[in-house]
């Protein structure tokens, strides 16, 4: 699985700090204000969880929403970073690099799918 995180997220410190992660699939239609707010929203600043009451559950130690219709749980097994330059439509710089903010992307392999 693969999953690319802007350097400056609050999300790739706590990747990074870990082994392991989760990827979690809302409803969409159920839970689109959610997925606004968390994309809106830092981490670093408040419990984005707590304030959307949702619940976290564990598995073998990785954390993951009791709402996602899908889960995959996966260990990190690589990461790198993913220049500006390496763009192919570079008409995409403007919205995606527009602070000089970079990217990472991990590749998990895949432990559970719930």
């Amino acid at each position: 699985m693969f999953i690319v995180l802007r350097d400056s997220s609050f999300s790739r410190e706590l990747l990074d700090a870990t082994g392991t992660f989760s990827v979690n699939f809302l409803n969409p239609k159920k839970y689109r204000t959610v997925m606004r707010y968390f994309g809106a929203a830092s981490g670093r600043q408040e419990d984005k969880i707590a304030a959307m009451k949702l619940n976290l559950n564990q598995w073998e130690e990785i954390s993951f929403l009791d709402e996602a219709n899908t889960v995959f749980c996966a260990r990190k097994i690589h990461k790198s970073e993913v220049p500006a330059e390496g763009i192919i439509d570079q008409a995409m710089l403007p919205k995606w690099y527009q602070q000089g903010d970079q990217y990472s992307l991990y590749i998990g392999e895949i432990l559970q799918v719930m």
